[in-house]
This record gives C-alpha cells, sequence and structure tokens, in this order.
C-alpha cells in the first residue's frame, strides 16, 4: 500500500478505468488490488458526491414545485459561470488515500489492453 496525495476528478477517473479492469480476467494480486481500490475510492468519493449534489441543487434550474428541471441524467445550470468555478474546486480537492500497489509489469503481461488515457488515470496506483 502507498499513501498518495490525489484529487478528487482524478479519483472520478480512475475509478472508471478500475471499473473496465474489474471486468477483466486478470492475476489474482492484481484483480485483488483492483477491487480493493475499487471500495477505498467509492468511499472516499461519497463525500464528493454529496458536495457535487449540493452544488447542482444550488446552481439548478428549478421548476414551479422547486424540483429540479432533468432531461434523462442531464440538469440546467442557470449560473453555468458560478457552477463551474464551484465545481472546479470541488474537483480539484486534495486528499491523502493508502492505495493497494498494482504491478505494470503483471499489467502489461495480463491479457487487458489500455488505451493511453486509461492507463494515465490509473497512474498513480502503477508501481
Amino acid at each position: 500500500m502507498s499513501k498518495i496525495k490525489i484529487t478528487n476528478i482524478n479519483m472520478v477517473n480512475g475509478l472508471n478505468t478500475l471499473a473496465v479492469l474489474a471486468g477483466a480476467k486478470l492475476p489474482i494480486k492484481i484483480s485483488y488490488a483492483v477491487k480493493k481500490n475499487i471500495e477505498i475510492i467509492a468511499r472516499e468519493l461519497k463525500t464528493y458526491d454529496d458536495e457535487k449534489a449540493i452544488l447542482i441543487d444550488r446552481f439548478g434550474q428549478k421548476d414551479e414545485e422547486g424540483n429540479l428541471k432533468t432531461e434523462g441524467n442531464k440538469c440546467f445550470i442557470d449560473d453555468v459561470e458560478g457552477f463551474n468555478k464551484e465545481i472546479t474546486e470541488l474537483n480539484n480537492i486534495e486528499n491523502e488515500v493508502d492505495f493497494y500497489d498494482i504491478s505494470l509489469d503483471s499489467l502489461l503481461n495480463s491479457n487487458v489492453e489500455l488505451t493511453t488515457v486509461e492507463l494515465t488515470s490509473i497512474e498513480f496506483l502503477l508501481k
């Protein structure tokens, strides 16, 4: 395990790639580390998700009954500039988190193919 300083947005991006890896056939050590890191990130992002929901509620357009106006997974923002400023600040908050290391050599020798973007998103876990 390694203690790492990481921003909220980097955890969000890393979680997406870890979800891809969780669905792949991997060596047991990598599989274990992937699953443990998913649990750790999900726990860390709980507060992030709560705060993001507060921002969406604060800046989101409301209907006559005070409910957020949505269309599918999309909501409409009244003050886009204000929302973007706040969400950027939230995204850039640093956390100090213990993660399970993933062997880069083992990952490269597995049957998993990752894009450069995916590999970069979990770079903080690779040793």
